[in-house]
C-alpha cells in the first residue's frame, strides 16, 4: 500500500505489481526467493534451521536467507495468493527505495559469501543501452547521492510524461542495486 505521491505513481505502485505478479507465477523450486512479509513457519522448522542469521545488520536479504535455508532442510515454500496481506510500503520516496536498494545489493553479497555464488548465480553485467547505464551510474553511486538524485526525480516526475518519469526512478533503483553489489561497502547507515 503506498500514499499517492510522486514516488508511488511513477514507480512504486507499477514496480509493486510487477514483484507480485513475478512471486505468483515463480517455479516451486525458487520460492523461497519470495520469503519475507506475511509468512508463517512450524516452531520446530524454526527451531531446526535457527532462525533468522544475525550476520545479515543491516536492510535486507535476512529474510532471504530464511527461505533458503528453509527450503534447503526440504520445508516446502508455498506462495499463496488467497493469503496475502495488505502491506504498508517501507519505501515511500525514490531516496528511501534506492538506498534500500542498495543496501540489498550489499546484503545479496553477504547471502553469496554465506552459501556460495551458485545458490544465486553470478551478477552478469546487464546488457543492452539501459543495461550499460545503470552499469555505469552503478560506478558512481553512494547513499548521499542517491537522497539528493531521489528528491529531484520525486519533484519533477509529475511534470514528466510517465515513462520518463518512471525510468528516472528506476535508474537510481537499478544502479543502486548493482552499486550494492560491485561496491558493498557504500551501504553504511542503518535502518
Amino acid at each position: 500500500m503506498y500514499p499517492d505521491n510522486a514516488y508511488a505513481r511513477a514507480y512504486g505502485v507499477r514496480a509493486d505489481k510487477r514483484f507480485i505478479a513475478g512471486a505468483l507465477d515463480v517455479d516451486a523450486s525458487h520460492a523461497w526467493r519470495y520469503w519475507a512479509g506475511n509468512v508463517s513457519v512450524t516452531r520446530e522448522d524454526h527451531r531446526r534451521i535457527g532462525g533468522y542469521d544475525l550476520r545479515f545488520r543491516k536492510y535486507g536479504w535476512e529474510d532471504v536467507d530464511f527461505g533458503y535455508r528453509l527450503a534447503q532442510s526440504g520445508v516446502p515454500i508455498l506462495i499463496a495468493p488467497e493469503l496475502m496481506a495488505r502491506h504498508h510500503g517501507a519505501s515511500l520516496s525514490t531516496a528511501a527505495r534506492a538506498v534500500r536498494a542498495l543496501h540489498s545489493g550489499a546484503a545479496r553479497e553477504s547471502f553469496t559469501q554465506i552459501h556460495g555464488e551458485e545458490a544465486l548465480g553470478s551478477v552478469q553485467r546487464p546488457s543492452g543501452v539501459w543495461g550499460g547505464l545503470t552499469w555505469l551510474t552503478s560506478r558512481a553511486v553512494n547513499e548521499r547521492l542517491l537522497r539528493a538524485y531521489g528528491a529531484a526525480a520525486d519533484a519533477v516526475s509529475p511534470y514528466l510524461p510517465r515513462r520518463v518519469g518512471e525510468k528516472l526512478v528506476a535508474l537510481a533503483v537499478e544502479s543502486a542495486g548493482l552499486a550494492g553489489i560491485r561496491f558493498p561497502e557504500r551501504a553504511r547507515s542503518t535502518f
